[in-house]
C-alpha cells in the first residue's frame, strides 16, 4: 500500500470492485440523484435525466483556467457530463450539463478520457 496513484491500491485491495458494485446497485432502481426516478438503467431504461446505463459526456479536454500548480504543462483536465436534471439556476455549465447532447461512453472509455 501507499503507491501512487491511489486507485491502484484500491484495486489491489478489492475496494475498487466493491465500490463499482455499490455504484451499479444505484442504477436499479435508479436513485443516483435526488429524484429517485426508479428506472432500471441496467436494463436500458432511461431515467428522468435522459441517461441510461452509460454516462453521457458532453465535453472533455485539457483545462488551463486553474491555479498554475493544478494545471501543470498539460492542463488539469475536465469532463462535463450531460443529463443533469437538478436545474440549478446559476449553473456555470448549463449548456452542456442540462442537455442530452454528447455521446454515451462505457466505463473503459470514460477511464481512458480521465487518465489519457
Amino acid at each position: 500500500m501507499g503507491s501512487w496513484p491511489a486507485y491502484l491500491d484500491l484495486h489491489a485491495s478489492g475496494e475498487l470492485a466493491r465500490r463499482v458494485e455499490a455504484a451499479l446497485a444505484l442504477l436499479n432502481p435508479c436513485r443516483v440523484c435526488p429524484r429517485h426516478c426508479g428506472a432500471n438503467r441496467l436494463a436500458g431504461e432511461i431515467g428522468f435525466c435522459g441517461v441510461g446505463r452509460w454516462a453521457l459526456v458532453g465535453s472533455a479536454g485539457p483545462h488551463f483556467g486553474e491555479e498554475r500548480p493544478l494545471v501543470g504543462h498539460g492542463g488539469s483536465g475536465t469532463v462535463f457530463f450531460a443529463g443533469c436534471n437538478l436545474g440549478c439556476v446559476f449553473c456555470q455549465n448549463a449548456d452542456l450539463s442540462h442537455g442530452r447532447g454528447g455521446g454515451q461512453v462505457s466505463a473503459q472509455e470514460l477511464a481512458n478520457i480521465m487518465v489519457g
